[in-house]
């Protein structure tokens, strides 16, 4: 296996380099050829809601995206098991950004042209090492999350497996089950604000009303939020920042503060965009914020935000800076405020990261996708924030209020792919789910799994899909078979020499095998099907 480089401008052609050290360029057309079998690549330019970050390269594989409307992270990384190349674009602000992936015959070959900041990075591992690489150099440039407060590690339940169909009643009434399972954080989503209107609701977005039919008046909207406070309850508030709607009291009133519309990954344009360029635009997004917080949430969940569309990338700047400015005006009222900002079904958008203190794997469809978007969200998070799953029922696929009543539904939710991940665990039940939700919501609050350390274990086709946290000299591993039965040997990596370990499986706490490390790994024989998550702990005995 090996790599190779071309740099290509308009007037001659570089001869093929072996040797890659991470290069910057302007105005230049990068070709890498990563040359081997069983490649994989991340691509973190969305094309539409829903497909895979991460993908396997095929005969079939031509795949050219470039950086627009709906944001995403100007990053494409391929790799094998000998290593990979990464090229990515690190200007501090939304570009025209195109990567092709083709391909070849005996490998891949990636071209990219139109960033202005274009970077080379050549890498052992899988795609975490790439994107990691690239986040501190952003973090350098003053671009990266924000850390969280230890409230954002809250297991949530959200209003939104209602849709709009509940009111103040559905929440009261769901608080013992709330507080059994451990759950310290509610989020009230799409209906708080605006007015039925027969069977469907206006949103009425830009206005941001409180809902009559659903919360009652203002009054009574704050103390919703106060009384939940005082059940021990965090409460935040979905909401669309930066969009409103053309029949909305401040479109009939302030129309030339609007500019296109909004395309969202699922081909809505009901909503317009704002001119983020206007200083009456962010005069009344500060007060907004400040209007929100008055009735005293604790944090947003930012939602369906994407790009503005401009081909100026001062305008794109600007939206950027609207979105991440509501983090700074909300902390400066109260300081431990949490806000994630959901691209839903697609990447994040990684110009309205800094206005983030909780990452969000936003929409995964299915386990996969939440294993996927787990480890490039680890990769990006170079400042403790908090990594949000998302509604642990999508890994059951994309699934609606219809689904959540099925019987038996909840019993085959796949926590596994979720909580010993690292993540924070978000659930939108609509009835009590049962045994299932008890056991792993206890694991979620005993083990804080999103308290210990990433340790990445390359994604590659030789192996078991594994993932590993540490706390200490405590190792807990995740292995996966794809909707499949697997018996063979998983490798347990990153021991200590001549200690003596104990291997539990959870959620049973059942003991499986001890032993005395010879070395960093040890091959242990597993018999499971989807998934086997195994504690692993030095032994006093």
């Amino acid at each position: 296996d090996g790599i190779y480089l071309d740099i290509v401008d308009a007037y001659e052609r570089f001869e093929v380099v072996e040797a890659i050290l991470p290069l910057a360029t302007v105005g230049e057309k990068i070709v890498a050829k990563l040359i081997g079998k069983n490649i994989y690549v991340f691509n973190g330019i969305p094309k539409k809601w829903g497909q895979d970050l991460v993908y396997r390269v095929d005969a079939t594989t031509a795949d050219t995206r470039t950086m627009g409307a709906l944001g995403g992270i100007p990053i494409v990384d391929a790799w094998t098991e000998n290593g990979g190349i990464a090229i990515f674009n690190t200007a501090t602000y939304h570009q025209p950004f195109t990567v092709s992936v083709k391909y070849d015959k005996d490998g891949v070959t990636i071209e990219a042209a139109g960033g202005n900041q274009i970077e080379v990075f050549e890498h052992q591992g899988d795609y975490y090492e790439a994107i990691r690489e690239f986040a501190l150099r952003m973090q350098a440039k003053g671009l990266s999350v924000k850390p969280a407060p230890a409230w954002a590690f809250n297991a949530i339940w959200e209003t939104y497996g209602f849709e709009e169909d509940y009111n103040v009643e559905t929440i009261m009434e769901r608080l013992p089950l709330l507080k059994e399972l451990g759950i310290r954080t509610i989020t009230i989503d799409a209906g708080w604000y605006g007015k039925n209107r027969g069977e469907e609701i206006d949103f009425r977005t830009g206005d941001f009303k409180v809902n009559p039919d659903i919360i009652g008046s203002e009054e009574a909207w704050t103390d919703l939020i106060h009384d939940l406070q005082d059940e021990g309850f965090r409460v935040r508030i979905w909401w669309v920042p930066g969009v409103a709607e053309e029949d909305t009291n401040l479109w009939d009133e302030h129309p030339n503060w609007f500019t296109k519309e909004v395309v969202s990954s699922t081909g809505d344009t009901s909503d317009i965009y704002l001119d983020p360029r206007r200083n009456e635009v962010q005069t009344w997004n500060t007060n907004l914020v400040k209007r929100f917080l008055s009735y005293g949430v604790d944090g947003f969940k930012q939602d369906d935000i994407y790009n503005y569309i401009s081909v100026e990338p001062e305008d794109q700047h600007d939206y950027a800076d609207l979105i991440n400015g509501n983090l700074e005006i909300a902390q400066s009222i109260k300081s431990d405020f949490v806000i994630n900002t959901c691209n839903c079904g697609v990447a994040q958008n990684f110009f309205q990261i800094s206005g983030q203190n909780q990452l969000i794997t936003a929409d995964p469809v299915g386990s996969r996708q939440f294993r996927r978007r787990a480890k490039y969200l680890h990769a990006l998070n170079v400042n403790k924030a908090a990594i949000l799953g998302d509604h642990v029922e999508l890994t059951a696929g994309d699934v609606g209020p219809d689904d959540l009543d099925q019987p038996g539904f909840y019993d085959q939710v796949d926590f596994a792919s979720v909580v010993p991940l690292g993540m924070v665990l978000e659930t939108k039940f609509r009835q009590d789910p049962g045994r299932l939700y008890r056991k792993w919501f206890e694991i979620y609050n005993r083990y804080r799994f999103f308290k210990m350390e990433w340790i990445n274990i390359p994604l590659r086709h030789d192996q078991l899909e594994t993932y590993l946290m540490k706390d200490g000299n405590d190792l807990y591993y995740s292995f996966f078979k794809e909707n499949a039965h697997f018996s063979g040997t998983a490798q347990l990596t990153h021991l200590t020499p001549h200690l003596r370990y104990r291997v539990y499986e959870i959620p049973t706490d059942h003991i499986l095998e001890e032993f005395i490390a010879t070395s960093e790994t040890y091959k242990l024989d597993v018999n499971f099907v989807q998934s086997l998550v195994l504690a692993v702990k030095p032994s006093a005995d």
